[in-house]
């Protein structure tokens, strides 16, 4: 009964462990991240404008393909070339034959290049909507709602476009962090969508860096909800949707760190923890602290003298390996850099904490 308890106390301390990598509090990193790019970010006001300008624009293509195509696929039409409406007799003094030889030219080359540049211009401006979307999410937090309520009005009419749903999943994430300090089922409700938005996208789109990366990063909103075979499970694939990340898009700095954070908790892990996973997935789960530091190293690389977790992390990999003179080095460089937030408050705190053991 004893080897029992000590047992269950071991499975959990490895749920705990793997979790960490990709449970919220680590997910939430995301957070931390300051990407270089400082673009000013778009007001509220121009993004509505900028909104209001796809649906108009939308919605002029729609009414002008229904127009110059004559009956719809269910058999219906605004009108046809032999019976048109008050629009067309509004143009006084055009005569049958010109009107003949206005169809023919539509039906021509000209109409298929008016077509094209139809769609150039929705390409253009789905571009600058996702510019905006992706400054407000890198802004504050009434921003970063602003984002999720936009994206959320726009859902219906993008569910089939991969690179709005990533984007979408994001919004949500962010979103339920700031909800979920007053409404934790609010955030676990809102974890779980943005997890099935984001494998939406993936369905769709299986060669996107970005799409990979949010994939890995709502596995890990979820973490703490599912058991911990399945947190451990999902671990697995958190890493692998890291890995096709990386291969995508190598210099994504929060991919780094996150693919660290996991090689950090699987190579902390005890023999008999890996020992308990390996049994639970039925193949063998491998990674190392050295592993853990390169990660953390080439994030700092990529993003330099900004990020006070990564910085802490390189620390606690030298920690394991016995390097207290790295340690302290980089535990100083952690110190240094300002306390902006709640999370940085958090790694300042274990910084002076392993500062004053180790310096």
């Amino acid at each position: 009964m004893v080897l029992l308890k000590s047992k269950e106390s071991s499975i959990g301390l490895l749920g705990a462990g793997i979790g960490f990598a990709i449970g919220v509090s680590g997910v939430v990193l995301y957070q931390k991240l300051k990407y270089a790019s400082q673009n000013a970010v778009a007001t509220t006001k121009e993004f509505n404008k900028l909104v209001t300008s796809v649906d108009e624009i939308k919605a002029e293509i729609r009414e002008l393909r229904v127009i110059l195509q004559g009956p719809s696929r269910h058999g219906s039409a605004i009108f046809s070339r032999t019976s048109q409406p008050s629009f067309y007799s509004v143009a006084q003094g055009v005569s049958s034959e010109d009107e003949e030889d206005f169809f023919e030219a539509l039906d021509g080359e000209s109409f298929l290049e008016d077509t094209r540049l139809d769609h150039d211009a929705l390409d253009s401006t789905e571009t600058q909507l996702f510019a905006s979307v992706d400054s407000l999410m890198e802004g504050s937090r009434d921003e970063k709602n602003q984002a999720y309520k936009i994206l959320g009005q726009l859902s219906n009419q993008h569910s089939t476009d991969p690179d709005f749903l990533w984007r979408y999943a994001k919004a949500i994430h962010l979103y339920a962090q700031h909800v979920g300090v007053s409404n934790p089922e609010k955030k676990k409700e809102l974890a779980f969508k943005a997890k099935d938005v984001a494998y939406a996208a993936l369905d769709m789109k299986s060669s996107s860096a970005d799409i990979h990366k949010w994939c890995a990063i709502t596995i890990g909103s979820v973490s703490d909800y599912v058991s911990t075979q399945q947190k451990i499970k999902d671990g697995v694939q958190f890493k692998e949707h890291c890995e096709i990340s990386l291969k995508l898009k190598p210099a994504d700095s929060l991919v780094h760190h996150l693919l660290g954070r996991w090689c950090y908790s699987v190579g902390m892990l005890t023999w008999f923890e890996k020992k308990v996973a390996n049994t639970l997935l039925g193949s063998p789960i491998e990674a190392t602290v050295d592993e853990a530091k390169q990660h953390f190293l080439k994030a700092e690389e990529l993003q330099p003298g900004s990020w006070k977790e990564n910085s802490l992390y390189v620390a606690k990999c030298y920690i394991a390996e016995s390097n207290y003179k790295a340690a302290v080095e980089w535990l100083e460089k952690a110190y240094a850099m300002p306390v902006d937030d709640v999370d940085d408050d958090v790694a300042h705190s274990e910084v002076e904490t392993l500062l004053s053991k180790y310096r």
